[in-house]
């Protein structure tokens, strides 16, 4: 008997160590796409574990800033839980709040589309959707465009990158759901979550400014609690191209799980559903402000009177080619040099691919002046404060791709400074695929100390004569 009670005992005890070490491998696979880089969330360090090539102060002291109103009001999970979460793909039929309706019952459907960037966006009052599939019945208002584009993107692109045609939208004479949505949704294509500038320019710019434009639910679309957001691309749920990062942020405007259209397998109507996100222009600061107290918790501190300096490198095992810097010891030596004597402290020397999304934004909110080559780094420039200072840097081959951060960075109003360097001389007589055909983003370079001292100097300069103006 005592041999098969330890038998036994035996078998859970290797049930339950098992089942460990697989949750175990699963946290650790999760990953967010976030910059250039995959960023693992569990394996990454914090700021709190890393030592810099400086001090850096504990952004875990500052004063937390009081409960937000992430898209208006409500409650809503931290972002940091919802960063190590990742489980909100979940089957829709399991929260999504509906009633059960006689089809009959259901008015017919209402169209009011407006345009105000790349594609029209409609808001629809009882619209049915089925397997990711769109219905109108007997529709009255505005034209309804057919196909309909929920995204922030040009018809062309959309077909050749994510091979998207569209969403055709079927018109039928009578309602057939069986279930009715009262809360207000929207749905969307997501077009990328990997880099700050997209994340922002393409998804969470176009979708904030979504929510203001049509006045009859503005508030209802602006209240986390009532708010419900569904995604009808078919982007992967894991792996590098999974939009961890986007879907994180756009989770902090409603206080349920992320919709996948396609896993919405009963006839459902809403009562007033957003389809589209396209806009030209949206508040760039308001969404700001909302995403730095969601992120971080908190705002930037005021402008000190001597920056801190970092410089963001892409000499990182990951990056095979593109914009490293072949003599980055040296230029590093140089910044260090001119920072300390300058500002009484050295420059710190950081990859952001080794920091979490969230690390990353605490990282540059408390820096005044960032220096770098052309990348996903630079575009955090939107997470400074005012009068802040970046310094942009890209090869010959790269000097038209400037534009793209200096107007992100003048939206926050921070100095985007930027100066074309020295191709690497190991680039010379390389054959095209050699740059992966981009010579633009695969060039490598290289900086006279000459040109890196003037340079360095032109930034702090800037930063003083923005701090002195803004002390005025």
């Amino acid at each position: 008997m005592k041999k098969w009670l330890h038998i036994t005992l035996a078998l859970i005890l290797g049930g339950v160590l098992s089942s460990l070490v697989t949750f175990s491998v699963m946290l650790r696979s999760r990953e967010v796409r976030s910059g250039d880089s995959h960023i693992s969330t569990r394996l990454k360090p914090t700021l709190q574990q890393t030592a810099l090539s400086t001090s850096m102060p504990d952004v875990t002291k500052d004063t937390p800033a009081p409960s937000v109103k992430v898209g208006a009001s409500g409650k809503h999970m931290s972002f940091a839980k919802l960063l190590n979460k990742g489980g909100w793909h979940q089957d829709p039929e399991e929260f999504l709040p509906y009633e059960t309706v006689e089809p009959s019952k259901v008015p017919n459907t209402k169209v009011s589309c407006i345009k105000n960037g790349m594609q029209r966006k409609c808001l629809f009052s009882n619209f049915m959707i089925y397997n990711n599939t769109f219905f109108v019945v007997n529709p009255t208002g505005d034209n309804v465009p057919n196909p309909i584009y929920p995204a922030d993107g040009l018809v062309e692109p959309l077909l050749k990158y994510h091979k998207y045609k569209g969403h055709k939208i079927q018109t039928l004479s009578k309602h057939e759901c069986t279930r009715f949505v009262d809360r207000p949704i929207i749905f969307l294509f997501r077009m990328s979550g990997h880099s700050t500038y997209h994340l922002w320019e393409n998804n969470l710019g176009p979708f904030h400014q979504t929510l203001q434009d049509f006045k009859p639910i503005r508030k209802d679309a602006n209240d986390v609690t009532k708010l419900l957001v569904s995604f009808i691309d078919y982007k992967p749920i894991e792996g590098p191209k999974a939009p961890y990062l986007l879907d994180t942020l756009l989770q902090s405007f409603t206080d349920l799980p992320l919709i996948n259209a396609s896993r919405i397998y009963h006839k459902t109507c809403f009562k007033n559903a957003i389809v589209g996100v396209a806009s030209k222009h949206f508040d760039h600061f308001k969404l700001l402000n909302e995403m730095r107290l969601h992120i971080a918790n908190r705002l930037p501190p005021k402008l000190p009177k001597e920056p801190k300096i970092m410089f963001v490198s892409r000499n990182h095992p990951s990056v095979i080619r593109g914009r490293k810097i072949s003599n980055e010891a040296e230029v590093m030596e140089v910044i260090r040099n001119i920072s300390y004597s300058r500002t009484g402290a050295a420059a710190e020397y950081v990859h952001l691919q080794d920091y979490n999304y969230q690390d990353q934004v605490n990282l540059v909110m408390d820096t005044q002046i960032v220096i770098g080559p052309h990348g996903g780094g630079i575009a955090n420039c939107i997470w400074m404060q005012k009068g802040s200072v970046v310094m942009e840097m890209a090869s010959p081959a790269g000097k038209d791709l400037f534009g793209l951060y200096h107007t992100m960075c003048r939206r926050s109003e921070v100095t985007h400074l930027s100066f074309v360097a020295s191709p690497d001389p190991s680039d010379e007589g390389l054959p095209a695929s050699a740059f992966n055909n981009n010579k633009r983003l695969y060039s490598n370079l290289m900086i006279p100390v000459e040109q890196i001292t003037k340079e360095i100097n032109r930034a702090i300069d800037t930063y003083y004569a923005n701090y002195k103006k803004l002390s005025a």
